[in-house]
């Protein structure tokens, strides 16, 4: 069981509301919709499934879908970091704007400024053929 709640933007925000839905036992996010000036779901993300890392519950494997155009991804959550010292800047909103300049090795490896990077490529066509969903590095 679920109990959905309705957010609404500021005014003269670009964004329209969104409906997220909560599990009433865990208070963890399920269902979130990003709604259209009708109410109606634009896009939706469905959480599939939870697992637990070292005592936390994380995502395991989450849906995206663009309601208007059909389309779907899967999101499969294959490896995580947890309780990572992370630069205050990295959540700067100043610094979206700025180009990564990300010069790891690979994903997952130490990054000299200190970087979140992330590699996602699966659709859920390819997710069926390989039956490996997309991988999400934090370092």
């Amino acid at each position: 069981m679920a109990d959905a709640y309705v957010m609404l933007p500021p005014d003269g925000a670009e964004a329209g509301p969104v409906r997220v839905a909560l599990n009433r036992e865990f208070n963890a996010l399920v269902r979130a919709e990003q709604l259209d000036a009708a109410r109606q779901p634009g896009r939706e993300l469905d959480v599939l499934s939870f697992q637990n890392v070292q005592g936390q519950w994380l995502p395991k494997s989450l849906d995206l879908l663009n309601v208007a155009g059909r389309d779907k991804d899967r999101f499969a959550v294959t490896a995580a970091a947890l309780n990572l010292q992370l630069a205050p800047a990295l959540f700067d909103p100043g610094q979206l704007a700025a180009p990564a300049n990300c010069r790891q090795a690979r994903p997952g490896s130490p990054c000299e400024r200190g970087c979140v990077c992330i590699q996602i490529s699966t659709t859920v066509k390819e997710w069926r053929k390989t039956r490996r969903g997309p991988k999400l590095f934090v370092n």
